[in-house]
C-alpha cells in the first residue's frame, strides 16, 4: 500500500467505523460529498487543510489519517500515560521501585 492510498483507505475505514455516510462526514468537515467520494476512491489527494478538517471531524490525528502513524489519536495516548504517571506518583517509594523492577524484567523477557 502506497502513502497516496493510505488516506483513502483510512478515511473510508474511519467513516464506516463511526457509522457515517459520505454526506454526513462532508457536512461535519465542511467539504463536499463528492470530495469525500473522490478521496476514498483514490481519485483525489486531500490538501493539508482538508486533512485537518477530516481528522478533526473523525477525532484522529492528521498523521494517522495520512498513514504516518498507527495511533489514531496521540492525545488519548498522552492522557493515558499522564493518568498512569499520576497513579505512579501516589505509590510509596518501595512500591515504585518494585513496579520499575517488574516492568524492566517484563520488557527484558519480551526482547529475548
Amino acid at each position: 500500500m502506497s502513502n497516496e492510498e493510505e488516506p483513502a483507505i483510512r478515511l473510508k475505514e474511519l467513516r464506516l467505523k463511526r457509522k457515517l455516510n459520505q454526506s454526513e462526514l462532508a457536512r461535519m468537515s465542511n467539504i463536499t460529498p463528492s470530495a469525500i467520494s473522490q478521496i476514498e476512491a483514490g481519485e483525489r489527494t486531500p490538501s493539508l487543510a482538508i486533512l485537518r478538517r477530516l481528522a478533526k471531524s473523525l477525532d484522529v490525528s492528521i498523521d494517522y489519517l495520512a498513514g504516518k502513524s498507527n495511533t489514531e489519536n496521540e492525545r488519548h495516548v498522552f492522557k493515558q500515560w499522564l493518568e498512569f504517571y499520576q497513579d505512579f506518583l501516589c505509590l510509596s517509594e518501595i512500591d515504585r521501585e518494585l513496579l520499575i523492577k517488574q516492568t524492566r524484567l517484563k520488557l527484558h523477557l519480551q526482547t529475548d
